[in-house]
């Protein structure tokens, strides 16, 4: 992961900037449906739907510059390559965190998000820089979604993205993703980018 330090006298979100970051809430949540036809063919062979979808969205959001923005000791930094950080559960149902890092192709993202998967349930949780400023990820895959809350902190700037229950109907699968960003980096035109690269990157997976 490479970062860059940001000076905000020069930022050019500067007013958008200084207008939220005092906010008790400067995050905006937007949902689209989106085609995922490709990725369930592909993964119905395959296998492993919830990391290759983790890294087609992780893919996607690091094309747009505006989610690399991260707060690092009280300082404003851009980010590249950003790794991703899924949910996982366990057999009795409780949630843990891991981390999925940042590579050039699919099948070294599985294997060594899988790596991390394994790690964290053996108890060896190892937190680095480049784990605190992944996105974070999760999946609601039992019913379909309208509307979404998630806890954050003020300080909170990692970009969040969830998404649903897939949908078939006839050829075509669909599924709503959930993108939840902070206001003073981005706006609902970088968020739109997002879903354009998503679904760019969804018609070529997972050759991405």
């Amino acid at each position: 992961m490479k970062k860059t330090k940001i000076d905000l006298n020069t930022f050019d979100r500067r007013f958008a900037y200084n207008n939220f970051i005092n906010f008790d809430n400067p995050y905006v949540t937007i949902v689209c449906e989106v085609d995922i036809t490709n990725l369930v063919n592909y993964t119905k062979t395959h296998k492993n739907f919830y990391h290759s979808m983790c890294y087609l969205v992780m893919k996607a959001m690091n094309k747009v510059r505006n989610f690399g923005y991260r707060f690092i000791n009280g300082e404003v930094y851009h980010c590249e390559n950003v790794g991703i950080g899924p949910v996982g559960r366990t057999e009795d149902n409780n949630i843990f965190f891991y981390h999925g890092p940042y590579t050039d192709t699919l099948q070294e993202f599985l294997e060594k998000t899988e790596e991390y998967k394994q790690l964290v349930l053996s108890g060896k949780n190892e937190q680095t820089e480049e784990t605190q400023q992944e996105i974070y990820v999760s999946c609601f895959p039992w019913r379909k979604m309208t509307a979404l809350s998630v806890p954050v902190t003020k300080s909170g700037q990692n970009p969040q993205v969830i998404w649903d229950k897939f949908e078939t109907k006839g050829e075509k699968t669909t599924i709503n993703l959930f993108v939840y960003a902070h206001h003073s980096f981005c706006d609902g035109l970088h968020i739109a980018q997002f879903f354009d690269e998503f679904e760019k990157l969804e018609k070529e997976f997972p050759n991405i």
